[in-house]
């Protein structure tokens, strides 16, 4: 069977931290540090024909980003959090995500997805 998906990409600038960093060498990781976390969604559709327009896709996407995580401090939130939260936001907009993934400056990210 053929499955069908689109995918928009968008980026916020956003602060976190790992106050409860443990791992050795990676101690800075403690204290409030800037990423532009970079994001892509992929949403399944049925047919060929436009079904989600991907520029209205990536407008939804990017005015989520402002409005949820644009300059703000995200606290101890990481990459994992994000993607969960912009997938079920999908999912309450009646889209069909089959994943998002997250990552900082574009380098080292994370992806969720529902397992079947």
């Amino acid at each position: 069977m053929i499955r069908r998906a689109v995918w928009v990409q968008a980026e916020v600038e956003a602060v976190h931290a790992w106050p409860e960093c443990d791992v050795a060498g990676v101690g800075y990781l403690r204290g409030p540090h800037r990423h532009v976390f970079k994001v892509e969604v992929k949403v399944e559709v049925t047919n060929p024909d436009r079904e989600v327009e991907f520029i209205s896709l990536k407008h939804w996407l990017t005015e989520r980003l402002r409005e949820q995580y644009e300059y703000k401090d995200l606290g101890r939130k990481s990459c994992e959090d994000i993607a969960l939260e912009i997938f079920e936001a999908l999912k309450d907009v009646a889209l069909r995500p089959i994943s998002v993934s997250v990552s900082e400056d574009g380098e080292n990210g994370a992806e969720v997805w529902e397992s079947s």
